[in-house]
């Protein structure tokens, strides 16, 4: 629908996305978290690059703007990897399953790639609760 050329028969394997959920912790701490994103999916989705590789990685958040040295260096270790693990943990507690997920208000899941119309049902159906809610308390 939106013209995207994604390479499913380039991908070999599904990868442990670990290490690039820590490149995205890290580019929102750098303000490059949408960039990292992005280019996280186009090179899985279109270039079908390995995202376990390290270097690959590396490679990737430099593009997106990140420090070549701090990268390699928080790579090399296991900085944030517990506490990825941890929101990883809590986001499919909520039925994150697959991306693009929605989180709204810390309590609702918006699952797969939505036309602006459903996303605005959606939200006026939160908020509509929630004023009921609160004019019963």
């Amino acid at each position: 629908e939106e013209g995207i050329a994604f390479n499913f028969d380039g991908i070999q394997l599904s990868p442990n996305t670990l290490n690039a959920h820590r490149l995205i912790r890290w580019a929102g701490e750098a303000g490059v978290q949408d960039a990292m994103s992005e280019r996280l999916f186009v090179a899985y989705f279109i270039e079908a690059a390995d995202l376990t590789d390290k270097q690959v990685l590396t490679d990737l958040a430099v593009e997106a703007g990140l420090e070549r040295d701090a990268v390699e260096r928080l790579l090399d270790g296991d900085a944030d990897s517990k506490e990825v693990q941890q929101e990883m943990h809590h986001y499919q507690q909520m039925g994150v399953r697959s991306v693009p997920t929605m989180i709204v208000g810390q309590k609702y899941a918006i699952s797969g790639a939505q036309q602006a119309e459903t996303i605005v049902e959606v939200i006026t159906g939160i908020v509509q609760e929630r004023k009921a809610t609160a004019t019963q308390a």
